[in-house]
């Protein structure tokens, strides 16, 4: 589904209230243009104007995104937002967050949502303080399919849960990390081949099978001239949830040409469910029926500019209700925290100094 395909379903979400809400957006980058695309269709919400970093082109990043840029923050929280999508560079999202919620505005951090487990402590704690709403986006809580699998790990349909199996065969060339100086970096990037990419899957991996509570890692650079893993090989064991006990590995490279769609198998007593990309290529669990067709595609392996944003937008209609609602959102910041700490873990087992 495309972006604006995306948009129409935000925009198809429930009114609460009598005007849009006024929305801004932190980076100017490919992030950004997918939620100022889905904000600009989106009834209950407007993007009022995006905020990039000093020293850019503001003429070209207005006329790129379609939408107000400026480079100056009282400027920009001057123009009443209600709230704000962080899609910087993940080293800034600490301080773009915090100072979007000091200014009184609700945040939507796309992923990871800090780049250390303390720093995303603060954020958690100044959103409680001033009593706002802090969301991450990791979309695939939000997409049918990942949704109907949860449902069926947590009620117990595949039995005892013994072994969970990740690959990331992606792919990410020199090209890549050159179109950006904050790519494969430690400070900007916050690592590699786990925070930037990875933590989506490992986020699938807590939300499933609970906090692992022992990782064992290794992890290197083989292929990219950068400062941060671009392989990593992991052994985990969970200690609770509804796979507690059960064991697992993660396979994850962006060095892999010419990159394919990750791939996740669960195994149970009663049953096991393989999927490739967005899709379930194999469902043997008895009695529960399998999960409807995937409506999203399975780019992003080899292009990031594939990434499919159909759940991007029930993301952000989700948050956009939450607020209305003044419910939390899909993903809080601490539901957001639990994949960032297993990042952590894995990058100490790793030995792996930041």
């Amino acid at each position: 589904m495309t972006a604006e395909a995306s948009a129409r379903e935000v925009a198809g979400s429930e009114h609460v209230g009598d005007r849009p809400l006024r929305v801004g957006v932190v980076g100017a980058g490919l992030a950004a243009g997918w939620f100022v695309e889905l904000l600009r269709r989106a009834g209950d919400a407007e993007c009022v104007a995006v905020l990039r970093a000093p020293g850019g082109d503001l003429d070209e990043a207005a006329t790129r995104l379609g939408v107000r840029a400026l480079d100056d923050p009282d400027a920009f929280y001057g123009l009443g937002l209600e709230a704000v999508v962080v899609t910087s560079p993940s080293g800034l999202h600490a301080d773009h967050a915090g100072m979007a919620l000091e200014r009184g505005c609700h945040v939507l951090v796309e992923k990871p949502l800090t780049i250390t487990g303390a720093a995303g402590e603060r954020l958690v704690a100044l959103a409680a303080a001033r009593d706002l709403r802090l969301g991450v986006v990791f979309q695939r809580r939000a997409d049918p399919v990942f949704r109907h699998v949860a449902s069926a790990i947590r009620d117990g349909a595949l039995g005892t849960v013994v072994a969970v199996g990740l690959t990331l065969p992606y792919h990410r060339g020199d090209a890549y990390y050159a179109s950006a100086a904050w790519r494969g970096t430690w400070a900007l990037d916050g690592g590699g081949v786990l925070m930037n990419q990875g933590i989506h899957l490992l986020d699938v991996l807590v939300w499933w099978f609970g906090d692992p509570d022992d990782v064992r890692a290794f992890a290197a650079t083989q292929a990219r001239a950068v400062e941060v893993e671009d392989t990593a090989a992991v052994a985990l064991r969970f200690g609770s949830g509804p796979a507690a006990g059960a064991l697992g590995t993660v396979l994850a490279t962006t060095a892999s040409s010419p990159g394919h769609p990750h791939a996740l198998d669960v195994l149970g007593t009663h049953g096991s469910l393989r999927l490739e990309g967005e899709r379930v290529v194999r469902w043997d669990v008895e009695g529960v029926p399998a999960p409807p067709a995937s409506q999203a595609s399975d780019g992003g392996a080899r292009d990031p500019r594939a990434t499919d944003t159909a759940n991007h937008g029930r993301v952000l209609a989700d948050f956009l209700a939450a607020l209305r609602e003044g419910r939390d959102p899909l993903v809080d910041g601490r539901e957001g925290l639990r994949s960032l700490r297993l990042v952590e873990a894995i990058y100490a087992g790793a030995g792996l100094v930041r």
